[in-house]
């Protein structure tokens, strides 16, 4: 350690005749205090640390101009902090008898609450008036979980809005505007502009004079969905996930930096989505027997379906041959 960096405490002129300082190796050998200075790496916060051999710790932030004075969220099991605030405001919570009590929030000193994995349940203020979802997860019942939180009956008011900036309730289907208007006549819907309402209302009525004058019944036999016959347990989806596979994952809210992923593993998560509104569409128009349920392997299989019929290789057997292509190319 160099000498300049030795000096925890520091002084100048008259100090010198009250003080001696103390030197870095000194107090944690004999007192059980070192120090950490670091620079975080999400918003470029400043943290100046003085940790004890108990766990606890005094952290002074420094906000810089990226950071914009914003403390990320997060939780110690067993390390304690002190934070003094020198300026401005901190919220912060506390855990009595196994119930979550936040200073300030519920006052109304501070308007917006940031968290981490600690509002999710348990928490139970129904006057809130916005939630924004900003992390992905692929559990349906955690989502209702978080967004329960603000769709509480109020004493004050009855609305709620939900800012799901992820896309979490096209992953679960959950209701939103489309689906309330969905199974209603064009004059009954709410959420449409009126000259969308007027096109629905003279399409409607085409199809009624169209169906009128032919008077015939067509009956249509549609295909039904192929079995997937995809086997996870090959030598080649024991491999290592590809990064495309990984880069889609961490999308879905999956832990790619701690847990290992196979390409079977990733195959089969991602093949269980379900089926885009536009592959749902194709599929419907080429008579196969689709419903809002149908996954994405599931429609795959329905495309090699359709290739088998046209006497078209399958995806699978496509990826082979060009494979093999490229591998007579090097040669």
């Amino acid at each position: 350690m160099k000498n300049s960096d030795s000096n925890c405490l520091g002084f100048k002129g008259a100090y010198q005749e009250i003080e001696t300082p103390i030197f870095c190796n000194e107090a944690k050998s004999e007192h059980g205090i070192s120090v950490r200075h670091s620079k975080m790496l999400t918003n470029n916060e400043l943290r100046f640390r003085m940790n004890a051999e108990d766990g606890s710790a005094y952290i002074r932030t420094v906000t810089t101009k990226e950071s914009q004075g914003w403390q990320n969220a997060h939780y110690h099991k067993y390390l304690k902090e002190t934070y003094l605030v020198e300026k401005g405001w901190i919220g912060y919570v506390e855990k009595l008898n196994d119930k979550i009590v936040f200073k300030k929030f519920k006052s109304g000193e501070i308007q917006v609450m940031c968290n981490v994995m600690v509002l999710t349940h348990g928490f139970d203020y129904p006057e809130l008036s916005c939630v924004i979802m900003a992390c992905p997860t692929k559990s349906l019942t955690k989502y209702f979980q978080c967004i329960g939180r603000g769709t509480r009956v109020k004493e004050n008011y009855n609305d709620c809005i939900i800012l799901d900036i992820v896309d979490v309730c096209k992953r679960h289907k959950l209701v939103n505007t489309w689906t309330l208007d969905r199974d209603k006549p064009a004059e009954e819907k709410t959420f449409i502009t009126e000259k969308k309402r007027q096109i629905e209302i003279e399409k409607h009525k085409a199809e009624i004079e169209s169906f009128i004058l032919s008077q015939k019944d067509e009956k249509i036999d549609l295909f039904e969905v192929p079995k997937v016959n995809k086997s996870f347990y090959s030598d080649a989806f024991k491999e290592p996930a590809s990064e495309k596979q990984i880069k889609w994952l961490s999308t879905l809210g999956y832990d790619v930096l701690t847990d290992n992923y196979t390409k079977g593993m990733a195959s089969k998560i991602i093949g269980s989505l379900p089926a885009t509104d536009k592959q749902l569409k194709f599929l419907h128009n080429r008579g196969y027997k689709v419903s809002e349920s149908l996954t994405r392997d599931e429609a795959q299989a329905c495309f090699d379906d359709i290739n088998i019929r046209n006497g078209r290789p399958t995806a699978f057997e496509e990826k082979k041959r060009n494979q093999v292509k490229n591998l007579l190319s090097r040669l």
